[in-house]
């Protein structure tokens, strides 16, 4: 009974205990200064950029060290996206264009659940967009927005041009097409 509360006490402590921020763990394991810290957080104010994407591109902390502080903020097992090849049943899951605006690439099935590399694993938003589309639970991978999507054009493959960016013989083709038609009014 004892152990079983102390076990409980010990688990609730844990939960309130406060999460660490990127900054903070890299400053604590010596990878990054205070003052470098602070030029980046002025740099990312201007920017719709991730701090670890920016600390990687500055290459201010090598790769490794910057991925296992990213895993103990987020929680989420990182994925190597740069030469991943996805399982096509998982690509089927999710539409490319959907994995361009949410920057997630899904690789492969896991018993019932659907591994998702994603640039932000803890947007809970996205994972329920996610399994909502797929109709599997998700199980989020971290990955960097750069190799993502790169992953994404390389797994998908060619895609081919929207309506919108149609090529001229095939607006050629609509314009002969109006062209010919006739309009009747009945009056």
């Amino acid at each position: 009974m004892k152990y079983g509360i102390r076990r409980a006490c010990n688990s609730i402590e844990a939960l309130v205990m406060k999460r660490k921020r990127l900054g903070e763990i890299l400053k604590e394991r010596g990878k990054i200064s205070t003052e470098s810290l602070d030029q980046l957080f002025l740099e990312q104010n201007n920017k719709v950029i991730r701090l670890g994407e920016l600390i990687l591109e500055r290459g201010l902390v090598d790769k490794s060290s910057l991925i296992g502080a990213l895993e103990e903020v987020a929680r989420v097992p990182y994925l190597d996206c740069t030469s991943v090849q996805c399982e096509p049943k998982a690509l089927e899951a999710i539409p490319v264009s959907v994995a361009h605006r949410l920057a997630v690439l899904p690789v492969r099935y896991e018993t019932a659940a659907l591994v998702v590399a994603m640039a932000e694993p803890q947007n809970l938003a996205i994972i329920d967009e996610l399994r909502f589309m797929s109709g599997k639970t998700i199980s989020p991978r971290l990955g960097f927005r750069t190799e993502i999507l790169d992953a994404i054009a390389r797994n998908y493959g060619p895609v081919d041009p929207s309506p919108e960016e149609g090529d001229s013989a095939s607006s050629e083709t609509s314009d002969e097409s109006s062209a010919e038609m006739e309009f009747v009014s009945t009056s």
